[in-house]
């Protein structure tokens, strides 16, 4: 490898021996070559590091840390990144060939975009298939929609270093959701760019962080306030703004109810109604109040309804009409 690739590509990876060495072949596959991978063994006690040392020799930068979580090992990747330009891939995860090429070209070409990012295929044991994410509109913003929606990936995307030098680090205190925080903070400050070939596959597996759906939307919920906060000038309606946190805290009743956790179900939808009223909630809360979303087969037609026919619904729209509700 290069003492100055122009890409450092930042693989985090925590007790995944079966899968981070097909991370890390997608990456040394890649038809553009001007790049260093930088592994960061979060503690792994699988016996990662010392496969990875035998199999990959220098052909990668391994460092080990102690278990402290995926946003701190991505923060130490960047900080002993050479490239000016930065990716990151979940070690579970695999790029597509064209990734680094595609989006070293975007990049080069158009010096006013801080980032580029593209569509990505989700695949199990048996199929993949093809997810679209959110579009930046014609002036490169993204912040509005990604706001609204959390359809866009880290992984699918390269980030010119400068990024983290003006918005700081990944936010140390997340276990979840630490990568759309960050790239809510990039959008805002920097313009997006937008590849049309797909770029990575993510794999789904019962052991990913995502299937955890409660502590990701708590984690969703708490950074969509910070960010809020911290940047009042983010030109939301109120109105949007509303909705949109009480859309976070109506999927969290949801994923109790599946749960039958009942009790914290109804707290998440008292919390949702206070956030942004509508009928749908009212008639929920009068099922609870009659004992009837307790029975096994209401809870599933309930949560299949917000989660599959709502949720998906909403995102469709916008995908294809680029409208809100």
């Amino acid at each position: 490898m290069k003492n100055s690739p122009k890409v450092s590509v930042i693989i985090p990876t925590y007790n995944r021996k079966k899968y981070v060495t097909e991370a890390i072949d997608s990456v040394l596959n890649q038809t553009y070559r001007d790049f260093e991978v930088i592994v960061v063994d979060d503690g792994s006690t699988d016996g990662t590091g010392e496969m990875l040392k035998e199999k990959y020799g220098d052909k990668i930068r391994y460092f080990y840390k102690e278990n402290s979580g995926c946003a701190i090992a991505r923060n130490y990747g960047i900080s002993v990144a050479r490239g000016k330009y930065i990716a990151f891939l979940d070690s579970d995860d695999k790029y597509l060939p064209e990734k680094l090429n595609d989006q070293v070209e975007m990049l080069d070409n158009n010096r006013d975009l801080g980032f580029v990012s593209g569509d990505i295929f989700f695949f199990d044991a048996s199929k993949r298939y093809l997810i679209k994410m959110i579009r930046p509109d014609g002036n490169g913003h993204i912040a509005y929609p990604l706001f609204m929606f959390t359809y866009f990936s880290l992984c699918a995307s390269m980030f010119r270093k400068s990024c983290f030098d003006k918005v700081g680090y990944f936010n140390e205190t997340m276990r979840y959701n630490e990568d759309t925080d960050m790239l809510l903070r990039i959008a805002l400050n920097f313009r997006a760019g937008f590849s049309n070939n797909p770029t990575f596959l993510y794999r789904k597996h019962e052991e990913g962080k995502s299937t955890n759906r409660i502590k990701l939307l708590d984690a969703v919920f708490e950074s969509s306030v910070n960010m809020l906060n911290f940047y009042p000038d983010f030109k939301v309606s109120a109105k949007k703004i509303c909705k949109r946190l009480g859309q976070i805290k109506l999927d969290l009743s949801m994923e109790y109810v599946l749960k039958r956790d009942f009790l914290m179900a109804i707290k998440e939808l008292r919390l949702s109604l206070i956030q942004y009223p509508s009928l749908r909630k009212r008639l929920y809360m009068y099922l609870f109040g009659k004992r009837w979303i307790q029975r096994s087969i209401v809870c599933r037609v309930i949560a299949y309804f917000e989660q599959i026919i709502m949720k998906g619904l909403q995102w469709r729209i916008y995908k294809y009409t680029g409208w809100i509700l």
